[in-house]
């Protein structure tokens, strides 16, 4: 199992769009523009990492539910044509949670969405959003999460326009990585219309230059990034995107940090976390936080990020 946290100690110590459609001032960070002529636009908010919480007695909504809900009306000002959840939506089922404490997680977050969100939306499974109780193993952790977030499949791809979204599930009982299945169907995928632009959305990250920031110092001469910081098999995503010049984009969490890396012809980002430090404040010095991005028909697209907290 392969929890955040869990992995911070470790760190220191050594079906289309209709299918997943369930649930009826800005501070800029240096936004980049990599479009190359105005033309039509798709207009979206990069929404990850929200870990809304509930008391873990009552099973009740906590305060960071009206915080959550600032968040989500200053995305709804953006006026975004597509909403994409980067996965950590709740605050946590996979640390021996009851089945009656990760359903009232999940059927608070829905109940935020539904009221909150008018935009069609979409997700994509994080880390903490896998129920692992504590004495039985499910026949599917993720079943809660998929039914909560409206998914057809633990990944799927959305066509919107010019752009094609895959959505994909980065964390498994085995660790973290594109598995042998998804694989297959991601291939299939990207080439299935060389003529789409395509925008990967994970939870993990493909690849992410913060895992050099999140310990500080190499330990004994190297760096020491665990299993669970990327993906385990970067290597042949890559080999596979070079094939593929369509692929323009690549959206992840998890790591509450914000980072853009431009490899190849790819442009990554890491797009923070909307509770920061868990709602504990800033991360590493990263203000609770989402992305807007504009989507161009060239495949060419702006992105911005809104600490939302800082300034309402």
């Amino acid at each position: 199992m392969y929890t955040r946290r869990r992995l911070l100690t470790a760190a220191t110590g050594a079906a289309g769009l209709a299918g997943a459609l369930a649930l009826p001032g800005a501070v800029s960070a240096a936004p980049t523009d990599r479009r190359v002529g105005k033309n039509g636009s798709l207009k979206v908010s990069f929404f990850t990492d929200a870990h809304v919480p509930i008391d873990k007695e009552t099973l009740k909504p906590t305060p960071n539910n009206a915080r959550v809900t600032v968040a989500f009306e200053r995305m709804a000002r953006e006026k975004p044509d597509l909403v994409l959840f980067g996965g950590d939506n709740v605050g946590a089922v996979d640390g021996g949670h009851t089945e009656a404490n990760a359903r009232a997680q999940f059927d608070n977050w829905s109940a935020l969405v539904k009221t909150h969100v008018r935009a069609p939306h979409v997700s994509v499974i994080g880390n903490h959003d896998i129920w692992y109780p504590k004495d039985t193993k499910p026949d599917d952790r993720k079943a809660m999460a998929r039914a909560a977030f409206g998914m057809p499949n633990r990944y799927y791809a959305v066509d919107r326009g010019a752009w094609k979204f895959l959505m994909l599930d980065t964390f498994h009982d085995d660790g973290c990585h594109i598995d042998a299945p998804q694989m297959e169907w991601l291939k299939k995928e990207i080439a299935a219309d060389p003529k789409k632009h395509i925008a990967l959305v994970s939870h993990a990250s493909i690849l992410t230059v913060s895992c050099f920031i999140e310990r500080g110092k190499p330990q004994k001469g190297a760096w020491n990034v665990p299993v669970g910081w990327m993906v385990e098999n970067a290597n042949e995503l890559r080999d596979l995107f070079l094939q593929h010049p369509n692929v323009r984009l690549s959206l992840s969490g998890h790591m509450h940090h914000l980072d853009r890396c431009d490899y190849d012809a790819v442009t990554y980002l890491c797009g923070g976390a909307v509770s920061g430090s868990w709602w504990g404040g800033d991360y590493l010095h990263f203000a609770p936080a989402f992305v807007n991005l504009e989507l161009f028909d060239d495949g060419t697209f702006t992105n911005r990020t809104i600490f939302w907290e800082k300034i309402a």
